[in-house]
């Protein structure tokens, strides 16, 4: 009896491993927002190259299919953040690049700065690059 229990126990598996897949499924590959490679101290978002300070914080806020936008938060309060625009934008102050894109960037500043942070945020928007 327990050889017959065996082969009914191996032919289930049998049928099971069919419902296996046999590669990743495709939307693993496909996954949805601009793909961007964070590096310590880099970002390289494909459409620009920026270096940032040591100890600040990167976050994406893009939503899928949207264009790209960046975050980047010091340590002691401000933050920097940066959209990647397409066209002229009518009464904002964009950041050209070599390769057509433009680049929006928004400084915001904590209540009680770091005395660190205007330099630090100096260096990183003159770091923006295609």
């Amino acid at each position: 009896m327990r050889p017959a229990l065996f082969v009914a126990a191996l032919m289930m598996l049998a049928g099971c491993s069919a419902l296996l897949p046999a590669r990743p499924p495709a939307q693993l590959a496909h996954t949805p927002g601009a793909p961007i490679i964070i590096s310590e101290g880099s970002v390289d978002a494909g459409v620009f190259h920026v270096d940032y300070p040591p100890a600040w914080r990167v976050v994406k806020l893009n939503e899928a299919g949207g264009g790209l936008h960046l975050a980047f938060v010091a340590p002691g309060g401000g933050s920097i953040t940066l959209a990647q625009v397409a066209g002229d934008t009518e009464g904002e102050e964009i950041l050209r690049l070599d390769n057509g894109w433009g680049v929006k960037v928004t400084i915001v500043l904590a209540d009680t700065p770091s005395p660190h942070f205007p330099r630090q945020a100096q260096a990183l928007v003159a770091s923006i690059h295609a």
